[in-house]
């Protein structure tokens, strides 16, 4: 076993397995929908400031904790790189083992972190493999940016100059959104709004348009 671990290995190694654990699952499935951005009026700088720290604040303060370390022992710093990769790796695994039961995934999770974490401290190839994954980790960052939904928010010229027009205008406008309000709970045989039922329903439909198809 390798008592030592460069940093610089050590940082690459938490870059990778951190996209592949945490920044990865989290981006895609929050750019895919990009309505977390929306509900918070998300700029353009949020989402890409948003992005870049969930890539790097897991592996950063992995590798501060072992650069504290490495002052007490450079042996324990080792120690610890070993066992951040295969809490990262265990994660990582977890998130793909969603089909099998709990007790199950876990246990393949744990027995892949110890084998992830022990071929780590005793093969250079493994630590060469795991430096070549954070190298090109910084992919993960642009297929959210620029394959996801949320790229239409980093147009944020393009959001500013359509804020400006619509300042100008006065019409008022009202959204309401009603949660599994059923269609045919309002409306009569005939489709239109029952009137003795729900009397405001109805007036407001005689004065607005009522698109009765729509989904």
């Amino acid at each position: 076993m390798s008592n030592t671990v460069s940093v610089k290995s050590a940082l690459l190694a938490f870059l990778g397995l951190s996209s592949l654990a945490i920044a990865q699952p989290l981006l895609m499935t929050l750019g895919n929908g990009a309505t977390f951005f929306v509900a918070h009026a998300a700029a353009a700088k949020d989402v890409f400031v948003f992005a870049f720290v969930v890539y790097l604040l897991p592996p950063l303060c992995l590798t501060v904790v072992m650069l504290l370390l490495r002052v007490v022992s450079k042996r324990a710093a080792a120690l610890f790189a070993a066992v951040a990769v295969g809490a990262l790796a265990s994660l990582w695994v977890l998130g793909l083992t969603t089909e099998l039961a709990t007790i199950a995934a876990l246990g393949v999770a744990a027995l892949l972190g110890v084998v992830t974490s022990v071929l780590y401290l005793s093969r250079a190839a493994v630590r060469d493999l795991l430096q070549i994954l954070g190298c090109v980790s910084p992919s993960i960052i642009m297929i959210f940016l620029f394959f996801t939904p949320a790229k239409t928010l980093l147009q944020s010229q393009e959001s500013g100059a359509a804020g400006a027009t619509s300042a100008g205008r006065n019409t008022p406008i009202v959204v309401l959104l009603f949660d599994e309000l059923s269609q045919v709970a309002i409306t009569t045989e005939q489709g239109v709004i029952d009137a003795q039922r729900l009397p405001n329903f109805a007036r407001l439909a005689s004065m607005s348009t009522w698109y009765d198809n729509a989904t």
